[in-house]
């Protein structure tokens, strides 16, 4: 049996048709798909876009606090230097200080020994002068005795 021409061209035409539909479907679902794909991959493009401008700005924000840090450092790094300055200074000055006083009570610590001394001689001298001040007396007497005998004699 064979088939009339027009038959087979109808059901070629209708395969045809089906194939050329089937085709367009299929085409339709690749670009669909390919839309998909490349908004899936626009999207992550976006989305790591987004997640390192993120992290550059965590990177800046660090790097800003590791200067500021250094420079925090770097202040109390010299405070601490001034302040050991200053405590050097001020132990030179102690030191001098303690050499003065010590030079000072070097120079006084005769003085005791020395007060001594003067307070003895204060008192011989004094014990002299009560001496001399009786023989004063004494003389003083004798002298008064010898003008009366003198006056009395003159008298006569």
């Amino acid at each position: 049996m064979s088939t009339p021409p027009t038959v087979v061209a109808k059901s070629k035409g209708v395969t045809i048709e089906k194939l050329q539909a089937q085709l367009n479907d299929r085409d339709r679902h690749i670009d669909e798909l390919e839309r998909k794909l490349y908004g899936e991959k626009t999207e992550q493009m976006l989305d790591a876009d987004a997640e390192i401008v993120r992290l550059r700005k965590k990177l800046d924000h660090a790097e800003r606090l590791v200067c500021e840090y250094k420079e925090q450092l770097h202040n109390q790094t010299l405070k601490t230097s001034v302040n050991n300055s200053k405590n050097h200074i001020s132990e030179l000055e102690l030191e001098k200080m303690r050499i003065r006083l010590q030079k000072r009570i070097e120079e006084l610590e005769p003085l005791p020994e020395l007060l001594r001394q003067a307070e003895m001689k204060n008192q011989e001298l004094q014990t002299r002068i009560l001496e001399q001040e009786k023989r004063l007396v004494e003389q003083s007497a004798f002298i008064t005795e010898l003008n009366s005998k003198v006056k009395s004699k003159e008298k006569r």
